[in-house]
């Protein structure tokens, strides 16, 4: 799978991307709303062990660690996000995936996979090692997209959370729940979540099967004033209809992301 993320965080973008991840009023937003959800279950503090599976920059685990003093880990398996991370002094951050650290058992009070587990080939046998690393009374935190919201119906092969081929795995509600269970985790909190723009970013992979991606050089006036005309009509979608429809499927607990958090059995 490495093929479809070479060149992720390359060249020129490597720099906008990771401003963007670490320091846009969106990542804070993303990290404060991931910790408060965590802490519905457990309130973190100094005293926790904290591993990021998939962490990217670092920006969620360093927020916590800002924020809790936790003792932080990350994991990536992407080297240019390893090289550029927030944090590598205060973070033990580690590249590569779970299965190949030989982490030891029962180190970590909370494990978080933030997007995670839909890209990975054996979700139960990653699940299986998490449980092995974390403490008896310690926590997984499993966000991923939800099969069963109003989005995916209504966009279907156009659902921007689809992402083919990189998303392996999709998860219904009651199959992320079977993962876990299988795993002798018990699941102690779940619930719908909303990724921002979702429903805007739908429409803007519908659009690009119909006019096509931008090809490097193109500079054609024509090409300027269609981009010009799709951001325009981008940006009214976004306030008339996936404000509502994001709000519309919250309250019906059929949005386009989930959150699952479960505990190992102390």
């Amino acid at each position: 799978m490495r093929y479809y993320y070479e060149g992720l965080y390359v060249g020129r973008n490597v720099e906008a991307v990771k401003k963007m991840t670490l320091d846009s009023a969106f990542s804070r937003f993303v990290s404060r709303y991931r910790l408060r959800t965590i802490e519905k279950v457990q309130p973190l503090s100094k005293c926790d062990r904290v591993l990021d599976i998939g962490a990217s920059f670092g920006a969620f685990i360093e927020h916590v660690r800002r924020q809790r003093g936790i003792d932080a880990y990350a994991l990536d398996f992407d080297p240019l996000a390893i090289e550029h991370f927030v944090n590598p002094i205060d973070v033990d951050v580690r590249c590569g995936e779970l299965l190949d650290q030989s982490y030891p058992s029962e180190h970590f009070t909370v494990v978080t996979l933030f997007e995670i587990l839909e890209h990975i080939s054996d979700p139960i046998a990653t699940l299986n090692e998490v449980y092995r690393i974390l403490k008896p009374g310690g926590i997984v935190v499993l966000e991923v997209p939800c099969w069963d919201s109003l989005t995916r119906v209504l966009f279907r092969t156009c659902w921007f959370p689809l992402l083919l081929p990189q998303h392996l795995s999709h998860f219904t509600k009651k199959h992320l729940r079977d993962c876990t269970n299988r795993t002798d985790f018990v699941v102690r909190h779940h619930q719908s979540c909303s990724l921002p723009a979702e429903v805007t970013l739908s429409f803007w992979v519908g659009l690009n099967r119909v006019f096509g991606h931008k090809k490097p050089g193109d500079k054609r006036i024509t090409r300027k004033l269609l981009e010009l005309c799709i951001g325009l009509g981008l940006l009214n979608i976004f306030i008339w209809i996936d404000i509502p429809l994001v709000t519309l499927s919250s309250f019906l607990g059929r949005s386009g992301h989930q959150i699952l958090i479960a505990e190992k059995p102390g």
